[in-house]
């Protein structure tokens, strides 16, 4: 086996951080033991492969993600005392040359898959917030229309609910005051259109079901969010909507979607 002296000499000339008395010593050492004079080989063809690796440009966020998902009080005082280039060059000292190169190898692809995502991760959240801002939700779009703005006033249930159109999304803002339960439901043609998503703009308790061509939502107290739905057809769209209290209903409207609304 190969002295653990003339192993770190290798690694130092590799690194060019041999001295020419080391040197010599090292050559010498490599004529007379052959394991030895083989593992200087492989280590100095590992080195010329890793030099002709193409360098990859990271993520600019890749740094600060990686530092910030590392937990440091995890790691015990005397860890952190140890220099990080001692550490790994002792534990490269007990690898094979060729599992040294298939390591770093892995290394470099990990990073290039691990930037690829994080681009794609940005983008497609851009993407999905690309139609909604701030605190009221509405985008900043001229095309934007508002079809129609009824108010809810009744013992305990007030607030106003907007009904508004972006290209092929419709939607419903809510934002009624109330202390007690109270159900909202909409009911549709779900050959038109379909129930996309829900989007709170006040934080409150809600519960939501989903059937069919019925969207049912129990809240809790006062509310202040967005009901989105994609539309279908071209057709003329009627949407109604119910409001409840205690399995009675205190309002119902009709929304409607005309084809002087569709531009």
């Amino acid at each position: 086996m190969t002295e653990k002296k003339y192993i770190e000499l290798i690694n130092k000339e590799v690194d060019g951080l041999i001295s020419e008395i080391e040197k010599h010593q090292l050559h010498e050492y490599l004529e007379k033991d052959l394991q030895a004079k083989n593992l200087y080989q492989e280590t100095t063809k590992t080195s010329e492969l890793l030099k002709q690796v193409t360098e990859v440009e990271p993520s600019p966020n890749l740094k600060k993600r990686i530092l910030n998902s590392i937990e440091l009080k995890s790691y015990a005082p005397e860890y952190t005392k140890k220099s990080v280039r001692s550490s790994i060059s002792e534990w490269f000292t007990n690898l094979n040359p060729r599992s040294v190169y298939a390591f770093t190898a892995g290394v470099i692809i990990g990073l290039i898959i691990y930037s690829v995502f994080l681009t794609n991760m940005a983008q497609e959240q851009s993407m999905n917030n690309s139609n909604f801002y701030g605190t009221i939700g509405i985008p900043e779009n001229a095309n934007v229309g508002k079809l129609d703005q009824v108010p809810v006033e009744f013992p305990g249930l007030t607030g106003t609910i907007n009904f508004y159109k972006f290209e092929n999304i419709l939607w419903f803002e809510s934002n009624i005051s109330n202390s007690d339960q109270f159900e909202m439901t909409f009911i549709f043609d779900q050959t038109k259109i379909l129930f996309d998503s829900f989007k709170p703009l006040k934080q409150s308790n809600v519960l939501i079901q989903n059937k069919a061509s019925t969207l049912n939502i129990v809240i809790n107290g006062d509310c202040h969010f967005l009901v989105l739905f994609t539309q279908k057809s071209t057709e003329n769209i009627l949407i109604n909507l119910k409001l409840g209290q205690a399995a009675e209903v205190l309002f119902n409207y009709k929304f409607q979607l005309r084809s002087q609304d569709r531009k």
